[in-house]
């Protein structure tokens, strides 16, 4: 009888327990593209990530001395990015992936696969410059928007208009259901990984 009631004492206890480490940790399999929600606002990521970086002297580029950190939305206007723009030269992009209702101290980010800080393709020169920093849209709403089909995987950097995105990387129009067209776009091709956690 008293191990039936240590169980009834236990169990909720254990169920408590487990439903905050998936609030903490949810699994990847359950947000592929669409992240859960995240806690804290864009200024509050912006804000600690740039405290990681000043912190241990901008560890991620040699000779830079400033960081712009901008946030990025996907084709739901969520934000689940941070664009990261280095000076003097340099920039990459973060994926949030989990954050804690705690404090904004316990997020963590990924990197990209091709972690660098530059875009580079093969039989061309480097581009040290973001395309949101090259074609001066940094003031408007900034998107990420994620490519998977026949042609490839990757990232449309972009701007949205009424009825279109503007793809940054060549100035075309992609439409608003880009992800239910098989075309062959211009884009980022990275990707990120849950094992590529970015830590400083």
């Amino acid at each position: 009888m008293k191990k039936f009631k240590k169980f009834w004492f236990v169990f909720p206890l254990t169920l408590i327990a487990v439903g905050l480490l998936f609030v903490r940790y949810p699994h990847p399999l359950l947000m592929p593209d669409d992240p859960y929600p995240i806690l804290h606002s864009p200024k509050k990521h912006i804000k600690e990530v740039k405290r990681r970086l000043v912190a241990k002297d901008y560890p991620l580029c040699e000779d830079c001395y400033d960081v712009d950190i901008t946030p990025l939305y996907n084709y739901k206007d969520k934000f689940n990015y941070l664009l990261l723009d280095f000076y003097p030269k340099g920039f990459t992009i973060l994926k949030i992936a989990r954050t804690s209702p705690i404090s904004v101290r316990r997020s963590e980010y990924l990197r990209p696969t091709v972690f660098k800080l530059y875009y580079e393709e093969e039989g061309k020169d480097p581009i040290y410059t973001s395309a949101y920093k090259e074609q001066d849209v940094r003031d408007a709403k900034l998107y990420l928007l994620k490519v998977t089909n026949e042609h490839g995987t990757g990232l449309i950097p972009a701007i949205k208009d009424e009825d279109h995105y503007i793809n940054l990387l060549t100035l075309e129009e992609v439409p608003l259901n880009y992800y239910e067209i098989d075309e062959p776009y211009d884009m980022y091709k990275w990707w990120f990984l849950y094992k590529s956690i970015f830590k400083l």
